[in-house]
Formats: structure tokens, C-alpha cells, sequence
């Protein structure tokens, strides 16, 4: 299993911030959220994730359930009985009586073992659908943490880009005011500068 997967913990801030990474990864960058610190969080806390667990949870509880229907069944009574004796002396007495039984199960005709195989592939769906949720919202994750960089990064070369042209336009004023480059320099510089 990934290493983020296992991180899993809950809680509403957690879960608040993990909306707040798919929906607007800029501010989880900011905070200083790793893409591994996303992950693990968005896994823990992701409302699909959790219903997931939930019923992997239910699964191992019916599976639990079904093994221990394998097990021998105790049962302990206690009753008063009226008993009369004539001849002997003793007349009517609540004379108490405790029955304890058990029952083990031999031969159900395979309901037993039946019903231990569909709980056993009930759990195996549960697991697996909680990684297929976990890995399909880490995607989602991921794919959004992607675009996101991406415009990132585009915008910072955008920005040195225009730095570069704002130098170059400083120069070639230089150059201009000396009497060195022609104005036609300095309106083309302008125009990508937007100066």
C-alpha cells in the first residue's frame, strides 16, 4: 500500500484543508503543503475516502460475525421446580434446577461456511474499493496540483520575461538618450512591455 495511504487520520480542520487543496491549490503551496503532505491529507480526510473506510469497516465487522458463528454456543438456565415426595417426609419444596448446554455446530448444510465466503468476499470488495477511491481522488489530486503548477510556473516565466524586456527597455533609453539607437527600438520594447 503507498506509504500515503497510511497516514490516514480525521478531523473537520483536516478535512477543510483537504477541500481547500482541490480546490484551490495556491493556498496549500503557500502554507507550505508538499505534494506527499496533500496526499496523506486529502486521503485522511477526502468525505469519499471516509464513507470507503466506513464500510470496510462494516465488511470486517459481517466477517467477524461470520466467524464467529463457527463457535460453540453456551447456555446456562436456572429454574425453581415444585417437587412433592409422599412417604419420605418432604412435602411440596422449590427445589432449584440449573441446566447448562453446549451446542457446536457440525453440519449446517454448508449455510456456515457459506455465509463465511460471502462475508470474506464482502470485506475483499470493501478493501479494494477504498483503494480504487483513494487512488482515484489522489489522481484527481494530483492532476489538479499539476495544472496548478503548471500556470505556476508559466506565470514566473512570464514575469521574467518582462523583467528582461524592462532592462532592455532601460538600455535601449540609454541608448537613446545618448544618441546611439533610434525610437523605433524604444516603441518595440514598449509594446511588449506595455510601456
Amino acid at each position: 500500500m503507498l506509504s500515503w495511504v497510511a497516514a490516514a487520520s480525521s478531523g473537520t480542520t483536516r478535512f477543510l484543508v483537504a477541500y481547500v487543496v482541490i480546490s484551490c491549490p495556491l493556498s496549500a503551496y503557500s502554507a507550505g503543503y508538499g505534494i506527499d503532505d496533500l496526499l496523506a491529507l486529502t486521503v485522511a480526510t477526502y468525505p469519499e475516502i471516509t464513507a470507503q473506510k466506513l464500510a470496510l469497516d462494516s465488511a470486517n465487522t459481517d466477517l467477524t460475525a461470520a466467524r464467529l458463528q463457527f463457535l460453540p454456543t453456551l447456555s446456562f438456565s436456572t429454574q425453581r421446580n415444585r417437587v412433592q415426595y409422599s412417604g419420605n417426609g418432604i412435602s411440596s419444596n422449590n427445589l432449584p434446577a440449573s441446566n447448562a448446554t453446549v451446542t457446536q455446530p457440525l453440519f449446517m448444510g454448508g449455510k456456515l461456511v457459506a455465509g463465511y465466503g460471502k462475508a470474506k468476499a464482502g470485506s475483499s470488495v470493501a478493501e479494494y474499493a477504498l483503494l480504487e477511491t483513494q487512488v482515484r481522488i489522489a489522481k484527481k489530486l494530483v492532476s489538479s496540483y499539476i495544472d496548478w503548477w503548471r500556470a505556476h510556473e508559466k506565470v514566473g516565466a512570464l514575469e521574467r520575461s518582462v523583467a528582461v524586456h524592462e532592462r532592455l527597455l532601460k538600455l535601449i533609453d540609454r541608448r537613446h538618450d545618448s544618441g546611439v539607437a533610434a525610437g523605433v527600438d524604444r516603441d518595440l520594447v514598449g509594446i511588449v512591455t506595455g510601456k
